[in-house]
């Protein structure tokens, strides 16, 4: 008597993984939970404050900011004051780690702001999404911004 295979019994082939993506030093996410109250704010000597920067030009130059640093042509403590504390963490991390693998490099290109776009979702808060070109490829930046002790800090950053 002889025994013929079926497709149950023949052996399933396994399966080979496709290529592996390179790691992408700029794809990043933070995100830190804002506060329900907000402090006092600060008052200037003479009772004035001066006016926050606009938040559409403050997302521009952060988002070009901090994609220099993670691509190694700034310092990551340059952009410390602008970043919520939990956010500056994973960015000052992420660019210790590009730095590692990476090596030094040469003269990267330049950062270029290609466009911004912006909506403010209450007085404190304003958010944008800004499209960078980092010398080889256009990314998107999403930037969350709140108002703290008059100046704009990033507490949520993702770039992709």
């Amino acid at each position: 008597m002889t025994i013929t295979p079926t497709r149950e019994s023949r052996r399933a082939r396994p399966i080979r993984p496709g290529p592996r993506a390179a790691w992408d030093p700029l794809v990043i996410q933070a995100e830190v939970p804002v506060p329900e109250t907000e402090p006092p704010a600060l008052v200037a000597i003479g009772g004035e404050t001066e006016p926050p920067p606009d938040p559409a030009r403050w997302s521009g130059v952060l988002a070009r900011a901090v994609v220099e640093v993670l691509i190694g042509t700034r310092p990551a403590a340059q952009v410390r004051r602008w970043l919520a504390e939990e956010v500056w963490t994973v960015v000052n991390r992420r660019a210790e780690l590009s730095r590692a693998i990476r090596g030094r490099a040469g003269t990267p290109p330049a950062v270029t702001v290609l466009r911004v776009h912006h909506c403010a979702i209450s007085d404190g808060e304003h958010e944008a999404a800004v499209v960078v070109h980092d010398g080889t490829r256009v990314r998107a930046v999403a930037v969350r911004l709140h108002l703290h002790r008059g100046r704009w800090q990033a507490v949520a950053l993702r770039i992709a």
